[in-house]
């Protein structure tokens, strides 16, 4: 028993060190080869759209300007309240609820600790990927065995798409940490019996919805899988699922009731939820974003009429739903840079196929983890029938779990294999 905990304790240790060196390696040599930029900013780091959002956010927030509001010098800033519901703080500064609040906190409690640099978040976006294939690997034994979880552990550690997105301003490698964590406490907690597991993991969830609104939709299919699972003896207890949501409510209670102050809305969502992908006639005449862009950002009374356009044109929304099915199943876009695709290629080659195998192969245990099957399959539905960005970024955060059922797959076929080649040497003899 000894010998196996230090086993596994050196293999943890070997994974979480390469898990690191090649967090900060690759992205220094990204950063410096490919974008011609350095690796360290001071405060001037050039930002992508979304990343301006969270990094304005953290900096008004350290300003004390409140938990989400945005300077009127910012990139777009003038274009900015003509899309999203705004209200004014000041002469320089407007408040806004057009993303989770949970990512522009974190971000500016790295700032006020590390100052306004690179390594002030990197750093610990650094811990949270390594500690997320940490997960992974207890995630895959809680549901496989040790063997899966190892190769489990060590794909997400390799995995090109979450190491280089390490180092963005962006909500993924928080938001993954959170969902894999709350998997894996909820699982772990119904499997052992353990209620106090359970209860954290709705508070993890909860901070995850504050994260990434994607998963809010997701609750009512945690609620039925918990009230279906839990039971004490032979009996369900509901009661178990009523208070995980309501802990899930308590932590986004905050967030609902600074909208319901700011902009009279008591909403956990914000205006991204407003932000529909439809054919660009539907929004017609209703905005002036620019029309070479794919998406179009439309107040609640332009989504009545989005309903509208679903009931009377059912065919063209669904055909344009199953495209983008399958561009968010698929190895590249013809967009990407060709680096991208060649990485993305062939992950998806390794990963995607054996992932769906594995599914297929470990469904006698999918009473234990058939709630991470729904909740890939949840997030595949959710972006056909919205929006699937040309980067597939948005397929990021059910990657870890595809990689658990991606080492299931592969080690179901070793066994077979290494099953004929025993029963094989046995007919010889």
């Amino acid at each position: 028993m000894y010998y196996k905990y230090m086993t596994q304790k050196k293999i943890l240790l070997i994974m979480f060190l390469t898990a690191a060196v090649l967090r900060v390696g690759l992205n220094i040599i990204k950063e410096r080869a490919f974008f011609h930029r350095p690796f360290l900013y001071a405060d001037d780091k050039i930002m992508t759209s979304d990343e301006i959002w969270y990094d304005r956010a953290a900096r008004a927030f350290l300003r004390g300007k409140g938990i989400l509001s945005m300077d009127r010098g910012s990139v777009d800033s003038e274009k900015f309240p003509d899309f999203f519901e705004t209200k004014p703080i000041d002469e320089m500064y407007y408040a806004h609820m057009s993303i989770p609040p949970l990512y522009p906190l974190f971000l500016a409690v790295c700032y006020y600790i590390g100052g306004i640099n690179t390594l002030a978040y990197f750093i610990p976006q650094l811990f949270l990927g390594c500690l997320t294939c940490l997960l992974i690997y207890f995630l895959a034994k809680e549901l496989f065995n040790e063997k899966t979880a190892i190769i489990a552990g060590f794909i997400i550690t390799f995995l090109p798409d979450l190491i280089f997105w390490t180092n963005f301003i962006r909500t993924e490698t928080l938001f993954i940490f959170l969902i894999v964590l709350g998997f894996l406490l909820i699982i772990k907690g119904n499997i052992k019996g353990n209620i106090f597991l359970i209860y954290i993991s709705a508070v993890v969830f909860g901070l995850a919805c504050l994260t990434r609104i994607t998963f809010i939709p997701f609750l009512p299919f945690l609620f039925f899988w918990q009230i279906y699972f839990f039971k004490i003896g032979n009996k369900r207890k509901p009661g178990v699922s009523i208070i995980m949501i309501l802990l899930i409510f308590m932590v986004l209670l905050p967030w609902c009731m600074r909208n319901y102050i700011v902009f009279g809305k008591f909403t956990p969502f914000t205006t991204e939820a407003n932000t529909v992908l439809v054919a660009k006639e539907i929004a017609k005449g209703e905005t002036d974003y620019p029309e070479t862009e794919r998406y179009c950002f439309l107040y609640d009374s332009v989504i009545l009429r989005v309903g509208v356009y679903i009931k009377d044109h059912f065919k063209e929304y669904f055909l344009d739903s199953l495209k983008r099915f399958i561009v968010f199943w698929s190895p590249i876009t013809a967009k990407m840079k060709p680096i991208a695709k060649i990485y993305k290629g062939l992950t998806w080659i390794i990963i995607f196929p054996l992932a769906f195998w594995g599914m297929i192969v470990s469904r006698k245990e999918w009473k234990e983890g058939g709630i991470i099957v729904v909740f890939i399959l949840f997030y595949a539905l959710l972006h056909a029938a919205s929006f699937v960005d040309c980067g597939l970024v948005y397929r990021y955060p059910i990657q870890p779990f595809l990689c658990i059922f991606t080492a299931y797959g592969f080690w179901h076929i070793y066994k077979k294999i290494r099953h004929k080649e025993y029963s094989d040497s046995e007919s010889n003899l």
